[in-house]
């Protein structure tokens, strides 16, 4: 029994020692923890420099760690380690280049530090160093061998894509003239059934060059440098969206108006974003910026018009609705600026497109529309379509919105892809007064569309006939849906034709492929 006793002392005496041990071995990295760096500074003589915390961190990381460069160059001296890991697989240089402390990154490197070593989300140092400016450790670790076009291992992007989002206009300079490929894409990858904002599908991501990424951001100093070092202004994204329009979807209209200076093409439908930044509100899925732009969007649009901006170029893909953040969302595809403008009634820039030459007969929405349709609001609108629901008031009022497009030229019977006229589209709507209106105006009753409807087949309930062009709603061989009739636009628009002498025919259906003979 006594023998136990003794085993056991014995063996609690060892514990005490190994543990007396290991905390005389961790005591150094413990003072560098706590920042008791004058204990450090009396201890590096006597204790392990090397010794290692359970995390994998050690004097020298916490040293970096807290950015104090003069005990890193003291625990060198003594012959600390700059390239053990913690356990997240962080070295002590990274961490400096997470600092930003170029005389840091520079003394580590003397030291042996790796200058090409990764995490495993695939940071380094360089990486970093970008990031935050460090330009003299930039060149240091490029001068130590450090890739200057590796990749991260999130988005795969390139660290001259880290500066110029960061804008750290010198080191963008600094990676350019030591080879870093300044038009290089990151990878564009596919991003399958997620969910962005209020929108669920497919979404492209990636694939930006370095100018897309301080367009985004509003770093106009790195811009200038890629601007200077040749940089392609007119590149495209995975959306085919340019840098300049990167710019003015997020309202960075100073940096849109420095790449409208150095000749980025203007005519990828920039002007109809720029417009809708100047008439669309922001949603609350968007915050403010924390600076203000010097240039107003009305300025820019100035400047673009004095420069001979296509006015009625419209952008062929719109960039992804959630990716706004502005109610009815920027970016629309197959707009013009005029056709937009008169879908937010704005009556001044009406006027001012109008008298440098915008078309107010443009086919818009895949050549459905006309802006004249989108000044009387019979317009679907996103997520639905403008038809009266029972009981539903109509506007009562035209607006002078209208008037203006008549003024200047627009076609009350101008036909649209389909055959529609604009009568066509407001009798669709239910809308009467739009549809008294235009007769008023002069529409021709008698119009066909290419479902050989008049717009009192409309107004009866007559479907379109699908051409197959389209794809069909519903299963094969379903019907179209059911259109509703307005028994008072009927009566209307019979009462007006007759008034005319128009023989009213009972409608027959056009031959296509799918329906057969008629």
């Amino acid at each position: 029994m006594k023998m136990k006793k003794n085993i056991r002392a014995q063996l609690a005496g060892l514990v005490i020692l190994g543990l007396t041990a290991q905390a005389g071995q961790a005591a150094l990295v413990d003072m560098a923890e706590y920042q008791d760096w004058d204990a450090v500074e009396a201890s590096i003589s006597t204790e392990d420099v090397n010794a290692v915390q359970p995390d994998g961190m050690t004097a020298l990381f916490w040293a970096t760690y807290y950015d104090e460069t003069d005990v890193v160059r003291l625990l060198l001296n003594a012959g600390a380690n700059p390239n053990i890991e913690n356990r997240y697989g962080m070295t002590p240089l990274i961490q400096a280049a997470m600092n930003g402390n170029s005389d840091m990154i520079s003394m580590l490197l003397d030291a042996g530090a790796d200058a090409n070593a990764t995490t495993p989300e695939g940071d380094n140092a360089l990486l970093n160093a970008s990031k935050t400016g460090a330009a003299e450790g930039v060149q240091a670790l490029i001068d130590a061998g450090a890739n200057v076009n590796s990749l991260d291992g999130y988005l795969f992007q390139t660290p001259l894509m880290w500066a110029a989002s960061a804008n750290q206009a010198d080191v963008v300079r600094i990676l350019i003239d030591n080879g870093a490929n300044i038009n290089m894409r990151s990878p564009a990858l596919e991003l399958r059934g997620v969910r962005q904002g209020a929108v669920s599908g497919d979404f492209p991501n990636g694939g930006l060059t370095a100018l897309h990424h301080a367009a985004r951001e509003n770093a106009i100093d790195a811009t200038r440098v890629l601007i200077a070092e040749g940089a392609d202004l007119n590149v495209l994204d995975p959306h085919d969206i340019s840098p300049l329009r990167f710019a003015i979807i997020n309202a960075n209209i100073d940096l849109a108006k420095v790449l409208v200076e150095a000749g980025a093409n203007m005519n990828d439908g920039a002007l109809v974003d720029l417009i809708d930044v100047e008439t669309k509100e922001l949603t609350f899925v968007r915050s403010e910026k924390n600076y203000e732009n010097q240039t107003s969007p009305m300025e820019l649009i100035e400047l673009m018009l004095s420069m001979g901006v296509e006015i009625d170029a419209y952008p062929e893909q719109a960039y992804p609705f959630p990716a706004t953040g502005f109610r009815g969302g920027a970016g629309t595809a197959n707009r013009t600026a005029l056709f937009n403008l008169a879908m937010e009634d704005n009556q001044d820039l009406i006027a001012m497109f109008l008298e440098h030459g915008a078309n107010p007969n443009s086919l818009n929405m895949d050549g459905k529309y006309f802006p004249l349709s989108a000044a009387l609001g019979v317009v679907p609108v996103r997520g639905g379509n403008m038809m009266m629901e029972d009981g539903e008031e109509a506007e009562t009022e035209i607006s002078e919105s209208v008037q203006l497009l008549l003024d200047n030229g627009a076609d009350v019977n101008a036909i649209a892809g389909d055959g529609t006229s604009v009568l066509h589209q407001a009798v669709s709507t239910g809308n009467e007064t739009v549809v008294e209106f235009l007769i008023a105006e002069g529409a021709d009753l008698s119009i066909k569309d290419n479902s050989n409807r008049t717009a009192l087949d409309v107004a009866n309930g007559v479907s379109p006939v699908s051409d197959g062009s389209e794809p069909r709603r519903g299963p094969p061989g379903s019907e179209p849906a059911e259109l509703p009739v307005y028994e008072e636009i009927a009566t209307l628009l019979t009462e007006a034709m007759n008034a005319q002498g128009i023989t009213i025919e009972e409608y027959v259906a056009p031959v296509t492929e799918e329906s057969g003979e008629a």
